[in-house]
């Protein structure tokens, strides 16, 4: 049986609450055993709403210009980015200080110099080389040069090359590329 649902995505969480109740009244006890969803929505969420995406945007949008303290927070706390096994503890630390220090925004070379200091060497390491790639973006660019320079940041980041990729985050990351190499085929219809 399926079911049409106007606007799909942005109902996708009521429906599911009402399709369970529905479908299995049973699963809302506490002491119940868990059994497989009677009903499948065919709904994804925007890319944008995954975590290792977020944080992969978040990333760009402080080499790119600046970050809030919070934004700055969760990239710090953030497993997807190279040596997080290794630092996560002076990261965490490190985040207390960038609250501490009481500042609104934060640039990616004030980060880097700050967790310089903080011993978080690797995260430090991957911030410069994406800084220094950073300065000599130009300001303005085709849509294939910018999805280049996007992937060439991510990848100077470490951006998923922190913890191991679980099947669904792996999936997700795939896709990012794949968006980012359609952007990249509007060369003809955007100008730089």
């Amino acid at each position: 049986m399926a079911v049409v649902v106007p606007q799909l995505s942005a109902q996708s969480t009521v429906i599911s609450r009402i399709f369970s109740e529905i479908f299995a009244p049973n699963q809302r006890r506490i002491d119940a055993v868990q059994h497989p969803q009677a009903f499948q929505l065919a709904v994804t969420a925007p890319l944008g709403t995954y975590p290792i995406i977020q944080h992969a945007l978040l990333s760009l949008q402080m080499l790119l210009g600046s970050s809030d303290v919070l934004s700055t927070g969760r990239l710090l706390r953030s497993p997807f980015f190279k040596g997080y096994d290794q630092e996560a503890s002076q990261r965490a630390l490190l985040e207390l200080k960038v609250r501490e220090d009481r500042r609104e925004r934060w640039t990616a070379d004030q980060l880097q110099r700050f967790s310089d200091k903080g011993s978080c060497m690797q995260f430090s390491a991957c911030l410069k080389d994406a800084v220094n790639i950073q300065i000599t973006l130009p300001k303005h660019a085709v849509p294939s040069e910018w999805a280049d320079y996007f992937i060439k940041l991510l990848k100077k980041l470490g951006w998923s090359q922190g913890r191991v990729l679980d099947s669904h985050e792996y999936q997700v990351f795939k896709k990012f590329h794949e968006v980012l190499a359609e952007f990249g085929t509007l060369d003809e219809m955007l100008t730089p």
